[in-house]
């Protein structure tokens, strides 16, 4: 076959294999989810069996904080959301007479609108379709937070023998220093990545207190929450806070609150993030930015949480493959030396020196 064959038979394969995420979106979220969380949690396991800890114990130690961090998330969030749908009518009265001004400014200045027109415009019904979609989603994570820590706690059993049944099954040791690598650099991305995270959700919530923002824990946890997601979850993060604070306090505050975020974000984000990140990840922002797009299409909102893990295990199984290592090195960074593909070919040297 030549090579525009293997082309397409390539491009009809990865086309079949993401039709088959997407209708499998159901079952593979909770695992996908359970998975990062797991592997979030091991290096706490590993660190306690080291300690001489029973495994049994050490197990219970680390879902019991799992439980614990979940319980207390979900009750802040989940109070934090009854109360605004609690003071939601006067929000929206607010808004109502916000629109009343601005069309009599309007009309003071030569454009004359009807109130319908601008009611139109201003619909306040999308705001409480969004608040009705937040409790939803809030109601099917609590009710799917079971299902993953018993998954959880599964993964986390299976793991102490893991690395006796790869080496068992592996072709060669190199497969097990493929994993290995994956999984190092995972660790250190959601160390790293949960660091920022707190961080973040901390300032944030401490700067909307400050300035008299209601629900200030309720936008420190989503801050928190979509800083996972790459590229554009801070920013979806901004927008209600931003919006509330204009509506509740004006818009220069509004406008001191978007500067506070983005001060955050400039030096969480692009300034000490990075700085512990270093390169290792070894994928370029513009396939961080696609993998977003990639795996929040066929996963949802829970792709988009593991899109970079997802994407750095691709990435180091495309390298351990000789005929896909090129792959690799275009999801990688220009400036990077590509430790991976080198490291990669030696490993195929050493696979056929094996047969």
């Amino acid at each position: 076959m030549n090579q525009s064959g293997k082309g397409l038979v390539a491009t009809a394969a990865l086309v079949v294999v993401g039709a088959g995420i997407y209708a499998a979106r159901p079952v593979l979220t909770p695992v996908l989810l359970s998975a990062l969380i797991t592997m979030a949690t091991v290096p706490l396991l590993n660190f306690l069996r080291r300690h001489r800890m029973p495994d049994g114990l050490a197990i219970a130690i680390v879902m019991a904080l799992a439980l614990c961090a979940l319980v207390l998330f979900g009750v802040l969030v989940g109070t934090s959301l009854n109360m605004f749908v609690a003071r939601l009518p006067r929000y929206v009265t607010q808004l109502t007479a916000g629109i009343e001004s601005l069309r009599l400014w309007l009309a003071g200045h030569g454009m004359v609108l009807s109130s319908e027109l601008v009611g139109e415009m201003f619909d306040p019904a999308p705001i409480l379709s969004v608040i009705a979609r937040l409790l939803q989603g809030l109601a099917q994570f609590l009710s799917m937070a079971t299902l993953v820590l018993i998954v959880v706690a599964f993964m986390l059993l299976e793991s102490l023998g893991l690395r006796a049944k790869l080496a068992r099954v592996a072709l060669s040791p190199r497969h097990i220093e493929d994993l290995e690598d994956a999984s190092r650099l995972v660790d250190r991305y959601l160390a790293v990545k949960t660091a920022a995270s707190i961080t973040t959700g901390g300032l944030v919530g401490i700067w909307t207190a400050a300035l008299g923002l209601e629900l200030s824990v309720l936008w420190g946890a989503l801050a928190f929450v979509l800083n996972y997601v790459p590229t554009i979850g801070s920013i979806v993060a901004a927008i209600p806070a931003v919006a509330l604070g204009a509506l509740q306090l004006g818009p220069g505050m509004g406008l001191l609150i978007a500067l506070g975020y983005l001060a955050i974000n400039i030096t969480i984000g692009n300034g000490l993030e990075p700085r512990a990140m270093g390169t290792a990840l070894g994928i370029s922002p513009l396939v961080v930015f696609f993998s977003l797009l990639l795996w929040g299409f066929l996963l949802g909102p829970v792709g988009a949480l593991v899109s970079v893990p997802l994407t750095v295990v691709v990435r180091i199984y495309l390298a351990s493959v000789p005929e896909l290592a090129w792959i690799s090195v275009l999801l990688g960074p220009a400036s990077q030396d590509d430790d991976l593909t080198a490291s990669a070919s030696q490993g195929s040297q050493v696979d056929q020196g094996m047969t």
